[in-house]
């Protein structure tokens, strides 16, 4: 499942109607996969992961008359990059800037950030980029900060999770100030931390350079020497996105009884 709450719902606008089928995420962003726009969209990225998966016979070890085995690190590699190619045709950027843009008003932005002095994005805003809560359209040509750009990728990542053999689960900081995914792949269980934000500002921060990387890291590598205090570990409790949060109550007079001397 998507983890942390995402939920599927299904709605209806009247009788006669099919049912719709809607991905609530985090910030109120929902997907209606019904909708025009996010079925041309999962085309595209079932277009692009599609020779991914035929790949998939150069994983096989054996003959025809043996048994077959999975190259369980090819798979996991023909994963990451299913997980790439799907980042690919999602039209959505930060509010990250690079730390050499210059400040202007030209195609309807206010002016880009500068950066700091170690070099990484500044922010602001692209107001010709869609900014509301339809990932479909953020998905197209939209903007977002880590919340955004994580939920839209969940959005169009989450129907491939079976096919894939995928776990995913959303993330947040302790603080609550950076959001990303972490990523199970059946059966060898290795993991992966899919942060689309900090890709995108190590894009913007080095010309040149993608940021693939870190949409596939390793999760011992990730979480190596981090904790609590870091934005890039995971709090305890996962940040509920639709519904209501399990919550423990505290223990009160009766409810354990002491065992028998």
């Amino acid at each position: 499942g998507a983890g942390a709450g995402a939920g599927v719902g299904r709605s209806s606008k009247g009788m006669g109607q099919s049912e719709r089928e809607v991905l609530h995420l985090e910030d109120g962003i929902k997907l209606d996969y019904s909708s025009p726009l996010a079925r041309a969209k999962m085309l595209q990225c079932a277009l692009a992961v599609g020779p991914l998966l035929e790949s998939l016979i150069n994983t096989l070890d054996g003959t025809l008359d043996g048994p077959l085995r999975l190259d369980m690190t090819g798979l996991d590699s023909v994963r990451a990059s299913a997980i790439i190619a799907i980042r690919r045709c999602l039209d959505i950027t930060t509010f990250q800037r690079s730390s050499s843009s210059q400040r202007s008003t030209a195609q309807g932005r206010e002016g880009a950030g500068h950066g700091d002095e170690r070099g990484r994005p500044g922010r602001d805003r692209d107001r010709s980029r869609y900014c509301g809560d339809d990932a479909a359209r953020f998905a197209t040509y939209g903007e977002g900060h880590c919340h955004t750009v994580t939920s839209v990728m969940t959005g169009f990542l989450y129907p491939f999770s079976e096919l894939l053999g995928l776990d995913l689960q959303y993330r947040e900081d302790t603080g609550g100030h950076h959001q990303w995914l972490d990523v199970v792949m059946r059966p060898s269980m290795a993991g992966l931390v899919v942060d689309l934000y900090r890709a995108d500002g190590y894009a913007k921060a080095h010309k040149g350079h993608d940021g693939h990387h870190l949409l596939t890291t390793p999760t011992d590598e990730h979480y190596a020497g981090a904790d609590a205090s870091s934005s890039d570990y995971p709090c305890l409790k996962p940040r509920p996105l639709s519904g209501k949060p399990v919550v423990l109550s505290a223990l009160e007079d009766g409810d354990v009884e002491d065992a028998p001397a």
